[in-house]
């Protein structure tokens, strides 16, 4: 019980030094689609809470649609199914922390961005301190000798090694100085994990049917992570017992007679409670219920997905050709860094040959999130990212894989310490996604499909408003959704300048340094500028970008 009370003091820590500390010391370098969407709904959602009236009528007016998303302008003809195509739980983070958060005189400058960067940070600190408390009960109900010998010192510095790992995943330090999508995202899948792994060691599937709930809450492919939780309660029900015979096995039927084993009463509860958890924090759907529904779950797979590049290539969806299957795995390969895609896969083999403890269970809600992607375009489709649904399920597997590292590498090398052997090993995870992260390096030789959510390189932006305020800025390459992002931060992150479609008329040009970036389009764009060097050099999301100023 002691060991517990560690656990939970040390997982508050970490909320609390990630919630902290993320704002305060790391600048906003990039808001992608998704964030910005999500900045815009909040937006919206904390003036409806600001007004007056009934609460009913103003949470139905802070969730109608945004009414520049393009997914709302196409449903503009049918209303209910444009109230149900963005996501509700990023938009409760970001309206919630806009409306109430640095509202006194201290913060009365802050813009609807930095309060939402303040809850993201927290609700990312949240999620790494939930992967931090499972892995140490992981470590306290299992043991390990990867670390220490002690088992509470062992539970704490094998949560402190899962948050390390999960903060070496490209993304996670981001999406705690963004708007919140992806924070919740984060949020919501340590959750599912908490509730799964809860589920396959025996416990109640509710919890895990109210956190995929939340997770449906915040991307509709989320539909299909109820596999793995069924099939946690379903092997943890037949976990074996002291006399041998699983729970809720029945009897030893008479000869001829084939008896299926009982089902628990919480499994017939979990599509429920999830179902109810999604339409409780949804005003939309609090009428049309069933239309809502079903646009909500149908209607990413109706979305033609933008071009992206993968391994290097780029390649583009047709109209009337379904998306390419390989590319949600070929991302995710190339998106993990190699050091720490080696420890996943490690940590694949050790839960296959344990089998226990729900260590499958993380494995699995992957598996389920690439066949996800895999219909749907790639992790990075229909302006809403799977990618963070991943983190929290990957940074357990890979905290697994390293135990296992570190006792390959210790029986070929006897003479190395185990602890020296440790350092080796998170040291080369952890700068290989420094070098991911900073330097836009990616394994494959490729953004491998982030450019599909059109990172803005905010801080650049911000330069310009400073040096120029009011000053027109034209973005080339990249496809046409940069304007829409730029409005919002004008809007919504107190960004100074106004946007153009077209580079011709620009004070300054933005250039995408990217394949899709044609050579005619480059040299349009150069024969009117008075200067061939930018002045700023920026990236973000593996792209690079060059301002020049007219």
């Amino acid at each position: 019980m002691r060991t517990r009370w560690h656990i939970g003091g040390s997982a508050l820590v970490v909320a609390l030094v990630v919630g902290f500390a993320l704002p305060s010391t790391v600048a906003v370098m990039e808001l992608s689609l998704p964030e910005a969407d999500a900045l815009a709904a909040g937006s919206q959602l904390a003036a409806g809470l600001s007004a007056e009236g009934a609460l009913k009528g103003r949470l139905k007016e802070g969730f109608r649609g945004v009414p520049r998303h393009p997914r709302v302008r196409a449903l503009k003809r049918h209303p209910a199914m444009a109230r149900s195509v963005e996501p509700p739980l990023p938009r409760w983070l970001t309206g919630l922390a806009i409306a109430k958060i640095g509202r006194g005189a201290d913060a009365s400058e802050w813009n609807d961005l930095d309060r939402s960067r303040f809850a993201a940070a927290f609700a990312l600190g949240v999620a790494l301190a939930m992967v931090f408390a499972l892995v140490a009960l992981l470590a306290v109900t299992r043991g390990s000798r990867a670390v220490s010998t002690n088992r509470s010192l062992t539970a704490l510095a094998s949560g402190g090694l899962a948050v390390v790992v999960a903060l070496s995943l490209p993304g996670v330090v981001e999406a705690g100085t963004a708007a919140g999508y992806a924070a919740t995202l984060a949020l919501a899948s340590a959750a599912l994990v908490w509730g799964t792994v809860h589920a396959a060691r025996g416990g109640s599937g509710l919890w895990a049917g109210g956190a995929w709930g939340l997770s449906l809450a915040c991307h509709p492919g989320a539909l299909f992570l109820i596999v793995p939780v069924m099939a946690a309660i379903a092997i943890g029900r037949r976990a074996p017992q002291a006399t041998g015979r699983p729970v809720g096995s029945p009897a030893e039927p008479a000869p001829g007679h084939l008896s299926l084993p009982t089902v628990a009463l919480t499994a017939l509860g979990v599509p429920l409670v999830g179902a109810l958890t999604l339409v409780a924090l949804w005003p939309s759907l609090w009428s049309e219920t069933t239309t809502g529904l079903a646009t909500w779950l149908s209607d990413l797979y109706r979305v033609v997905e933008p071009s992206q590049v993968v391994a290097g290539f780029g390649f583009g969806q047709l109209d009337n050709k379904p998306p390419s299957g390989w590319a949600a795995l070929v991302q995710f390969v190339g998106w993990v860094p190699l050091p720490l895609l080696l420890a996943w896969f490690v940590g694949v083999i050790a839960a296959v040959k344990k089998g226990a403890n729900g260590l499958w269970a993380p494995i699995l809600i992957v598996v389920t999130i690439l066949l996800v992607g895999a219909g749907a375009g790639g992790l990075f489709a229909g302006r809403m990212s799977l990618l963070p649904l991943l983190w929290p399920p990957v940074a357990l597997t890979a905290v697994v894989g390293i135990g296992g590292l570190i006792e390959l590498l210790v029986s070929l090398r006897p003479s190395l310490p185990r602890a020296a052997a440790g350092i080796v090993i998170i040291a080369a995870i952890t700068l290989t996604s420094a070098v991911v992260t900073v330097g836009g390096f990616y394994p494959l030789g490729g953004p491998n499909g982030s450019d599909a959510l059109q990172p803005l390189p905010v801080e650049m932006l911000e330069a310009i408003a400073e040096d120029t305020p009011e000053a027109t800025v034209a973005v080339v390459g990249g496809g046409a959704s940069w304007r829409r992002t730029i409005e919002i931060m004008t809007l919504h992150g107190g960004l100074q300048i106004k946007a153009l479609d077209d580079a011709s008329q620009a004070d300054w040009v933005v250039m995408v340094d990217e394949p899709t970036v044609v050579a005619a389009s480059r040299t349009n764009v150069f024969k009117d500028l008075p200067q061939s060097e930018p002045v700023y050099r920026g990236s973000a999301g593996g792209l690079g970008f060059k301002a020049y100023q007219r």
